[in-house]
């Protein structure tokens, strides 16, 4: 169960698949352990875009969040970028190492996506809070991507399995 929780505070919001990819663990074992977590309180679980995510302790305690004053743990699992489509994970991806693109038809060109399918990803990371309203830029509580100590899952672009 140590482990479990480690491997939750490292990556917050990861998904099952995922966590039992990291830990190496049996399907049944895991499943188990998490449910006596659950039950603990000290393992949260959040849908997120159809995924269901999970947490060391709430989400509204990840470390990016600090701060913010969010204490709604619904909205709080909503502003961290888990269960991203491919193209909103490659612009939170680009958003945190690179300047601000001019537009987004730039951003596009960036990426190798069309203009449609960066406008639409916008659009939903703006509503979920991820993305600044007026700019092309991460929200503030996501600004210290570049620097934090903490293993994001949403910045590893491999594909996901769940």
């Amino acid at each position: 169960r140590k482990r479990i929780l480690n491997t939750l505070e490292r990556s917050p919001g990861i998904h099952y698949r995922e966590l039992q990819r990291q830990l190496d663990a049996a399907n049944g074992t895991l499943r188990h352990h998490l449910d006596v977590l659950i039950k603990e309180r000290t393992v949260t679980i959040m849908p997120v875009n159809g995924r269901t995510c999970y947490y060391a302790g709430a989400p509204a305690q990840v470390e990016i969040l600090a701060g913010s004053g969010v204490t709604d743990q619904s909205r709080a699992a909503e502003m961290l970028p888990v269960g991203l489509s491919t193209v909103q994970r490659n612009i939170v991806t680009r958003l945190s190492k690179t300047p601000e693109p001019p537009s987004q038809a730039q951003l596009a060109r960036d990426l190798g996506r069309s203009r449609a399918s960066v406008h639409s990803a916008i659009g939903v990371l703006r509503q979920r809070g991820i993305l600044c309203a007026g700019r092309l830029a991460l929200a503030p509580h996501l600004s210290g991507l570049r620097t934090s100590q903490v293993d994001y899952p949403w910045l590893d672009v491999r594909v996901e399995y769940a």
